[in-house]
């Protein structure tokens, strides 16, 4: 049972906001989202008001400032598919458009997280699952350890699960990474990957490490080849420097707060519950195409 929802503004105001700029254009969610919300009824993993103000509302104001700063210099790849991801990976290494990248990038990564939930999660495709169970020992573990990360993360971010493009071996083809405020996981933006919480300085190895032992699985299936390596986030010598993220989850407060809020009406924390919810509603078959395993590389795809 989720606690009574928090009133929220509704877009309209927003809409009067002058718009200036429509190169970077908000995308019209799936499956109805927005209108019904996502997940079925009586067991939503977020509500159409949550929708509506965590993506339609949040993502056209940052839309709305990343085109005010962007005025005039537009070029070919705005209007593409990967136009942000293209603007991430030129802005991140200049300081003066660091504004820039932080509204390039977390459009992008909200983005990204919407497209990879549903009103129930499929199965996980054979192929994917054959590879999941070789980088992180089982299902049950990756589980785990995706759980775990988030919870870890004082501050808000994304977790992500992303694959290597050329890994040394099998069990180094995925791995977890976590990204901070507007941070990126992509590679050629490394310098702005914010891999550490800027408020505490501590990073979730830190956390993990003291927790890992009491929840990760006792039994054979936890003890994979990854099981004591695969939530590091360094990359590992020629194995993760050529990633390319392919599922990940949003721990920004304006997400789950609007239908979690910070206790439920049963005293469970709302962010453990956000977070335990999400995994039921992944979009496996998404996820596999963003892997693109059969291709041999990964794809660049939102």
């Amino acid at each position: 049972m989720l606690r009574p929802r928090i009133p929220l503004p509704r877009l309209g105001r927003l809409a009067r906001i002058p718009q200036t700029r429509h190169i970077h254009k908000l995308r019209p969610l799936r499956d109805q989202f927005a209108e019904k919300g996502i997940g079925e009824e009586g067991h939503q993993f977020l509500s159409p008001e949550a929708v509506d103000f965590a993506y339609t509302q949040y993502q056209t104001l940052v839309l709305e400032k990343l085109n005010k700063l962007t005025a005039g210099q537009e070029d070919e790849l705005s209007n593409s598919p990967n136009g942000l991801l293209s603007l991430i990976t030129r802005t991140a290494r200049d300081p003066n458009k660091a504004p820039t990248f932080n509204y390039a990038s977390m459009a992008h990564n909200n983005e990204f997280f919407f497209n990879g939930i549903c009103h129930k999660g499929p199965p996980i495709p054979r192929e994917l699952k054959q590879h999941l169970v070789e980088a992180f020992g089982s299902i049950e573990t990756l589980r785990t350890e995706f759980l775990l990360t988030a919870f870890a993360m004082f501050g808000p971010g994304y977790v992500w699960l992303v694959r290597a493009r050329q890994p040394q071996n099998v069990a180094m083809r995925f791995r977890l990474l976590v990204t901070y405020l507007a941070g990126t996981p992509y590679p050629e933006a490394h310098y702005r990957q914010q891999r550490a919480d800027m408020n505490t300085g501590s990073n979730v190895d830190e956390w993990m490490a003291s927790q890992r032992a009491a929840v990760a699985p006792a039994s054979a299936s936890a003890a994979g080849p990854a099981s004591s390596s695969h939530t590091r986030l360094e990359p590992a010598p020629g194995g993760l420097r050529g990633v390319v993220p392919v599922l990940c989850l949003n721990t920004w407060e304006h997400v789950y707060l609007p239908d979690y809020g910070i206790l439920t009406p049963e005293g469970k924390e709302g962010k453990r519950e956000y977070i335990y919810k999400w995994w039921d509603h992944i979009d496996w078959n998404v996820v596999a195409d963003r892997a693109n395993l059969a291709a041999g590389q990964p794809s660049l795809i939102s």
